[in-house]
Protein backbone atom coordinates (compact mmCIF):
# COMPACT_ATOMS: atom_id res chain seq x y z
CA UNK A 1 0.00 0.00 0.00
CA UNK A 2 1.47 3.80 -0.86
CA UNK A 3 -0.16 6.65 0.83
CA UNK A 4 0.50 9.75 -0.85
CA UNK A 5 2.22 12.04 0.89
CA UNK A 6 0.65 15.45 2.63
CA UNK A 7 3.23 18.30 2.55
CA UNK A 8 1.63 21.55 4.27
CA UNK A 9 3.99 24.63 3.65
CA UNK A 10 3.56 28.31 3.83
CA UNK A 11 4.09 30.83 1.11
CA UNK A 12 6.46 33.05 3.51
CA UNK A 13 8.14 29.44 4.69
CA UNK A 14 11.85 29.42 4.37
CA UNK A 15 11.13 25.74 3.02
CA UNK A 16 8.73 26.96 0.33
CA UNK A 17 11.34 26.17 -2.55
CA UNK A 18 12.53 22.83 -0.88
CA UNK A 19 8.85 21.50 -0.36
CA UNK A 20 8.08 22.43 -4.00
CA UNK A 21 11.08 20.74 -5.21
CA UNK A 22 10.10 17.22 -3.16
CA UNK A 23 6.20 17.65 -4.69
CA UNK A 24 7.77 17.86 -7.97
CA UNK A 25 10.22 14.85 -7.64
CA UNK A 26 7.38 12.63 -5.92
CA UNK A 27 4.95 13.26 -8.95
CA UNK A 28 8.34 13.26 -11.33
CA UNK A 29 8.43 9.43 -9.58
CA UNK A 30 4.67 9.02 -9.95
CA UNK A 31 3.83 9.76 -6.48
CA UNK A 32 0.76 11.17 -6.09
CA UNK A 33 1.19 14.20 -4.02
CA UNK A 34 -0.90 17.04 -1.74
CA UNK A 35 1.21 20.43 -1.75
CA UNK A 36 -0.70 22.91 0.33
CA UNK A 37 0.83 25.92 -0.06
CA UNK A 38 -0.78 28.60 2.18
CA UNK A 39 -0.90 32.33 1.79
CA UNK A 40 1.31 34.57 4.09
CA UNK A 41 2.55 31.87 6.54
CA UNK A 42 5.56 31.30 7.89
CA UNK A 43 8.12 28.24 9.31
CA UNK A 44 6.27 25.67 11.70
CA UNK A 45 3.01 28.01 11.37
CA UNK A 46 0.94 24.26 12.08
CA UNK A 47 2.37 24.27 15.75
CA UNK A 48 0.80 27.91 15.91
CA UNK A 49 -2.50 26.17 15.72
CA UNK A 50 -4.13 27.61 19.13
CA UNK A 51 -3.25 31.47 18.06
CA UNK A 52 -2.95 31.12 14.09
CA UNK A 53 -6.57 30.18 12.21
CA UNK A 54 -5.24 28.55 9.48
CA UNK A 55 -3.10 26.58 11.29
CA UNK A 56 -5.95 25.10 13.06
CA UNK A 57 -7.58 24.27 9.43
CA UNK A 58 -3.75 23.26 8.48
CA UNK A 59 -4.06 20.75 11.56
CA UNK A 60 -8.03 19.55 10.71
CA UNK A 61 -7.17 18.75 7.42
CA UNK A 62 -4.00 16.86 8.15
CA UNK A 63 -5.88 15.32 10.81
CA UNK A 64 -8.83 14.73 8.04
CA UNK A 65 -5.94 12.68 5.85
CA UNK A 66 -4.87 10.68 8.49
CA UNK A 67 -8.29 9.32 9.15
CA UNK A 68 -8.71 8.33 6.06
CA UNK A 69 -5.41 7.47 4.07
CA UNK A 70 -5.37 3.95 5.51
CA UNK A 71 -8.63 3.35 3.54
CA UNK A 72 -7.76 4.94 0.15
CA UNK A 73 -5.77 2.28 -1.53
CA UNK A 74 -7.38 -1.21 -0.64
Amino acid sequence: MQIEPILFVGDTEVLLDDSTRVAERARAAGVAVDLRVYPEMPHVWPAMNVLIPEARRAMDEAAAFLATAGTRHI
